[in-house]
């Protein structure tokens, strides 16, 4: 019944679906077996194909005009290596820097984590952050420059603040 041809991303067929990656594999894009109705109303069988570089639709409608409505998605965001509360964010270059909090569990991290919005991913290991020294809750992060952000205050059993620098590999100081 119709096609579409798919610039810039890979249509891939999951669980009843067609999924659109990019170059780099991460989902951008998901659409669902779409919903058709025949001109009397009655609903109709569709289904969507990833052909190549095309998603198709096939649709049984007996020759019969058809409204079909596709479910296109963006995909959920990606969950944080540690699930946190009570933590503070702030810029560090083209990511989201995220300082510590409490966990789901109720005890205070020192963790923290790298969201790079171009990979659409969290990263809590090297070339990321890595750790603070200390634990800490309700403090502040504020971005410095693209590659600083100052960590202050806060609740750490201790009146302290700690200082992040990420200048080629992370360092926490």
């Amino acid at each position: 019944m119709a096609a579409w041809e798919v610039q810039g991303g890979a249509p891939v067929d999951r669980d009843g679906a067609i999924e659109i990656a990019d170059a780099a594999g991460a989902v951008r894009l998901r659409v669902t077996a779409p919903a058709a109705y025949g001109a009397g109303g009655r609903e109709v069988g569709a289904r969507l194909a990833a052909r190549g570089a095309r998603i198709e639709l096939f649709v049984d409608a007996e020759g019969e005009q058809v409204l079909v409505d596709p479910e296109w998605q963006s995909p959920p965001p990606p969950a944080m290596g540690t699930r946190r509360t009570r933590h503070a964010a702030a810029p560090l270059g083209a990511g989201v820097l995220v300082t510590g909090g409490t966990s789901l569990a109720g005890t205070s991290v020192a963790s923290t984590e790298l969201f790079d919005p171009a990979e659409g991913a969290w990263s809590s290991s090297s070339p990321a952050p890595g750790a603070m020294r200390r634990a800490r809750t309700d403090h502040a992060a504020v971005a410095l420059d693209s590659d600083r952000v100052l960590v202050l205050g806060g609740d750490s059993s201790g009146a302290n603040s700690t200082y992040r620098r990420r200048t080629g590999g992370a360092q926490v100081r």
